[in-house]
């Protein structure tokens, strides 16, 4: 693993310098870097899940040479579809977790009912509701970390400052290249910032943004730690969950700041409705186990991230798709070459829409129902490893904050200040 790693930092080493000499030392550049970083990790990733832990002499070499023929975009399709699947993975684990528990599935339930009837004439892949017992959020945790192999907490950050607050931490093991956590909640793209509640300041009050490279900002607030639910949960847990951070009269200061008119805020369940587009998030899956990136924090100084943000799409594929797990770039491409000549309404293929119920976003949208949902792809912001963790490690990654930011925190330490330029360049 030691050889990858040194081999990992020549790579990204020598494509900054070949694109600085090249002219390309910007914003563009610095997305390049970090695709091609993931794409390292990612193949690295699949080619453990593949040979089961084992690297094959050579790997390493032939990876980093493999990367060099390979453009920018290629790089980026390998790196969205290896995420893609590993979200599917993820979903599928808290879905069997869940019918194996008779849980009565209400979000997953409302996706098959919607794609049912969008395509009467189509089979899904549904299976019948039960009428059993919620899970708890703590009881799915534990479930899926039998199948996945990992999960996560929150719990109190090992970061040696009064501000750390609360911090994410992993249970069980997981390897580098493993899709950890997602940053879930309402994601505007730029048509949209003005809806942003408290715009144009939208920071205040909200520490729960993340921006994406193609501008679009992922807002966790609404979501919270997710919806803790399950008979056995005390009062006080879910009060303690379901608790904006931010006070009521804030909240409706950020609103009031925003552009335009605003509907009524509906009641939720576990959500917290800062506006009525956020309160369409109660259509997901809250109880989600890995939708908790956004309590990850920044390393201390001296220390190096585990884990980095990765951008990528997800759009509901066919069961028989949601199957396939190609583990290399040439699968990759077979693949995508297959799935081309196929029709996109092909009635011989079971959907999954149950699917879309673990996918915890939502492109901002005034009206959004579930089978909108289903017809369109989603913005997904995740924290991918790129060491391996073991149980009780803290996830730390970059939060590579402006450098045009005034004030920034007394705890903020870049961790590379090159970076950082090119990313807001």
């Amino acid at each position: 693993m030691s050889r990858f790693f040194a081999g990992l930092q020549r790579s990204l080493k020598l494509k900054l310098k070949r694109a600085f000499f090249d002219g390309g030392a910007n914003r563009q550049l610095q997305e390049q870097i970090d695709i091609h970083r993931l794409f390292l990790f990612t193949s690295l990733h699949a080619q453990k899940q593949l040979l089961g832990g084992r690297l094959p002499d050579g790997f390493t070499e032939g990876l980093i040479e493999q990367a060099k023929t390979l453009s920018f975009e290629q790089q980026r399709h390998f790196v969205h579809q290896q995420l893609q699947q590993q979200l599917v993975d993820i979903a599928g684990s808290i879905h069997e977790s869940l019918l194996q528990a008779h849980d009565p599935r209400p979000a997953a339930t409302a996706f098959e009912q919607a794609w049912q009837q969008m395509h009467p004439q189509l089979h899904s892949s549904s299976s019948s509701s039960s009428s059993g017992a919620l899970l708890s959020q703590q009881q799915l945790r534990e479930l899926v970390q039998q199948r996945l192999g990992y999960s996560l907490s929150v719990q109190p950050s090992k970061v040696a400052h009064q501000e750390a607050g609360m911090g994410l931490f992993l249970q069980g093991a997981a390897l580098p290249g493993s899709l950890l956590a997602l940053f879930p909640g309402l994601v505007y793209h730029k048509p949209v910032y003005r809806r942003m509640p408290g715009y144009p300041r939208i920071d205040v009050g909200n520490p729960y943004l993340t921006a994406r490279y193609d501008h679009g900002i992922v807002d966790s607030l609404p979501w919270g730690r997710g919806w803790p639910a399950g008979s056995g949960v005390s009062a006080a847990a879910v009060a303690a969950a379901v608790a904006a951070p931010a006070s009521k009269g804030l909240i409706g200061r950020m609103v009031a700041a925003s552009d335009g008119p605003r509907k009524p805020i509906p009641e939720t369940t576990w959500v917290h409705a800062t506006t009525a587009e956020a309160a369409q998030l109660e259509m997901l899956e809250g109880r989600h186990p890995l939708a908790l990136a956004h309590f990850a924090n920044h390393p201390p100084a001296g220390a190096a991230p585990n884990a980095v943000i990765a951008n990528f799409t997800f759009k509901v594929p066919a069961a028989a798709a949601a199957a396939a797990k190609p583990s290399s770039s040439s699968d990759q491409a077979a693949m995508q070459e297959s799935k081309s000549q196929e029709s996109s309404s092909s009635s011989s293929s079971s959907a999954a829409p149950w699917l879309r119920a673990y996918v915890p976003n939502i492109d901002y949208v005034e009206e959004c129902s579930q089978q909108h949902l289903l017809k369109t792809e989603v913005s997904c912001v995740g924290l991918v490893a790129v060491a391996p963790l073991q149980s009780g490690s803290e996830v730390l990654f970059n939060y590579r904050l402006s450098p045009a930011l005034l004030g920034r925190p007394a705890w903020y330490t870049p961790v590379d200040q090159n970076e950082e330029n090119m990313r807001w360049a």
